[in-house]
């Protein structure tokens, strides 16, 4: 049942997303990952993330685009500082890449391959009215964080497992150029029976 929960919900999603600006840059292909997270053992937010990918020089190159997160009122329950909230991102962004066989194999000779994922450290939330959902989007300005992992998957189990190696702790690249303070949602004057973006907060680097 979660699992036809989810696939209903990506479903939606990317109709949604459709209507809405998702382009990546010439030589780059698009895709997403729909997932659950939980904030407590039984309630839960259900969020896509949006990236783009393509392999240069024999490395994985992935860039994360957006994010659309339902219901409305989720986005207060996730902390998108967290470094466990990042970690599921970067695993389901892989766990996608796998089920699109686009990793090496684990059980051939040469198996593992180089992934790198890199996020904006600055994101503004925007709420639409009329939609059960928030856009998480990134920021003009071009501080990042990146990861890199030696990555491989197992394609005779389904879904296909990935095993990956993170190697070191994530590089941050440029400064920061945005608020660090917690976000308040929706903005203060706000209501979600209107239109609202946020400004732009620091995610960091962890």
């Amino acid at each position: 049942m979660r699992k036809l929960y989810v696939c209903f919900v990506a479903i939606f999603i990317m109709t949604i997303a459709s209507e809405n600006s998702f382009a990546c840059p010439p030589g780059w292909s698009s895709s997403s990952a729909t997932f659950l997270y939980y904030f407590t053992p039984d309630q839960f937010c259900t969020v896509t993330v949006f990236y783009c990918y393509r392999l240069s020089n024999g490395v994985l190159e992935i860039n994360i685009d957006k994010y659309l997160v339902i219901p409305l009122d989720c986005a207060e329950h996730l902390d998108f500082r967290s470094p466990s909230f990042q970690a599921r991102v970067n695993t389901e962004i892989l766990n996608d890449l796998a089920n699109m066989q686009l990793l090496p194999d684990c059980d051939l000779g040469n198996p593992t391959m180089i992934a790198q994922i890199e996020k904006v450290n600055c994101w503004y939330f925007e709420h639409i009215h009329g939609e059960a959902m928030i856009h998480v989007n990134k920021c003009m300005e071009t501080a990042s964080c990146i990861y890199i992992f030696q990555i491989c998957a197992h394609y005779d189990e389904t879904p296909p497992r990935v095993v990956k190696t993170q190697m070191g702790p994530p590089s941050g690249t440029g400064t920061p150029e945005c608020s660090s303070s917690p976000l308040e949602i929706p903005p203060p004057g706000k209501t979600n029976e209107e239109d609202w973006i946020t400004e732009c907060y620091n995610t960091y680097c962890y």
